[in-house]
């Protein structure tokens, strides 16, 4: 058997590397800056495409049009958007 010795750093490190490559949205942090209406709903946690559309028609969310059918998702907007909901209740 063999022994291996690293430093906490390094190990640190190490762990957010893999982490980052292979888990996208670990810390709800998308690695994309814009995301499908699917991908947005998933960060909302909502399931209605009419509650999706409604926080874009009313400026709470940021999206681009590409087609009539394809639209993106700020991502920025959607974690900003969950933090002015948040509640600090202290």
């Amino acid at each position: 058997m063999s022994l291996i010795c690293i430093q906490d750093l390094f190990l640190v490190k190490l762990t957010e590397q893999v982490i980052d490559q292979t888990c996208p949205t670990y810390k709800g942090k998308p690695k994309d800056l814009w995301v499908s209406p699917e991908e947005a709903m998933r960060l909302l946690r909502i399931n209605s495409v009419t509650t999706l559309l409604k926080y874009k028609d009313t400026g709470k969310l940021r999206a681009a049009r590409l087609s009539l059918k394809h639209i993106l998702y700020d991502s920025e907007s959607i974690l900003k958007f969950l933090d002015d909901q948040s509640l600090n209740r202290f």
